[in-house]
C-alpha cells in the first residue's frame, strides 16, 4: 500500500465543504489540528461530522488537555512541540492496524515547565504579569 498525506485549506465551518473534498481525495484518515485560533477543541465537530458523512476510516481528535502538576511555584505543565507530535502520530498512523487504532488514547508529553520557567522564556519578548491569586 502507498502511503501518501496532503495539506489541504477548506472552510472549517462548512461540513459539506470539507466532506466534498475528503471525497475527492478519497481521505482515509483525518487528523484534527484545531487550535485557539480556530475556535479550539470545540470545532473539531463540523470536520467529524464531514470525516464520517465522507466515509473516512480514521478522525483523530484533538483533545485540548492541559495538565498542570503539582502546586505552588512548583507547578509544571507539560509542553510539546508541533512537528514532535505530528511525527510521532504519523509513525503510530503508518506502523499499527487500524484496529489497534480505534479508541485509542496517545498521551504525548514533551517538555516540562513551571509558570516562572515559561515567563523567563518570554521576559522581554511579550508582558509577563505576576498575579497573586491566594
Amino acid at each position: 500500500m502507498t502511503r501518501t498525506s496532503k495539506s489541504l485549506e477548506h472552510d472549517y465551518a462548512s461540513a459539506p465543504a470539507i466532506t466534498k473534498v475528503l471525497q475527492e481525495h478519497n481521505i482515509d484518515v483525518l487528523i484534527s489540528a484545531v487550535s485557539l485560533v480556530t475556535g479550539g477543541v470545540a470545532t473539531q465537530d463540523v470536520p467529524a461530522d464531514a470525516a464520517k458523512a465522507a466515509g473516512v476510516k480514521l478522525f483523530v481528535p484533538k483533545t485540548g488537555t492541559f495538565y498542570v502538576a503539582g502546586g505552588g511555584n512548583n507547578a509544571t505543565t507539560a509542553f510539546s512541540a508541533t512537528n514532535h507530535v505530528a511525527g510521532y502520530l504519523a509513525y503510530v498512523l503508518t506502523t499499527q492496524v487500524p484496529s489497534r487504532l480505534i479508541d485509542a488514547e496517545l498521551h504525548i508529553e514533551g517538555q516540562r515547565a513551571t509558570l516562572a520557567d515559561l515567563g523567563a522564556m518570554y521576559n522581554g519578548k511579550v508582558p509577563v504579569v505576576h498575579v497573586d491569586i491566594c
